[in-house]
């Protein structure tokens, strides 16, 4: 899984629970969202080579990609809040 933390810190304690809610976030998702996060967001894909992959065009692919991670986003900070904040920049999911 290409998902990574950054910094020098450990990862908090929490870490398996907040992948976990993560996870199920994303199996929600349609399912055009939930490939494109599953490509570049967790197989460390390019967008353009997602896109190509799913025969899709890269714009549209992108687009799936940030209504996805808003989804996700939204979800997990109303769950989460401070934690998840956190966990988010470190996994750069918050561009």
């Amino acid at each position: 899984m290409a998902l990574r933390t950054s910094g020098p810190r450990d990862p908090p304690v929490d870490f398996e629970r907040f992948m976990s809610r993560l996870r199920a976030l994303v199996d929600e998702l349609p399912s055009a969202q939930r490939r494109a996060l599953e490509l570049v967001d967790f197989e460390g894909l390019r967008p353009v080579e997602a896109a190509r992959l799913l025969d899709k065009n890269p714009v549209t692919l992108r687009a799936s990609l940030c209504k996805g991670r808003r989804k996700v986003r939204g979800e997990l900070l109303r769950a989460e809040g401070a934690f998840v904040m956190e966990m988010l920049e470190g996994a750069n999911m918050l561009s």
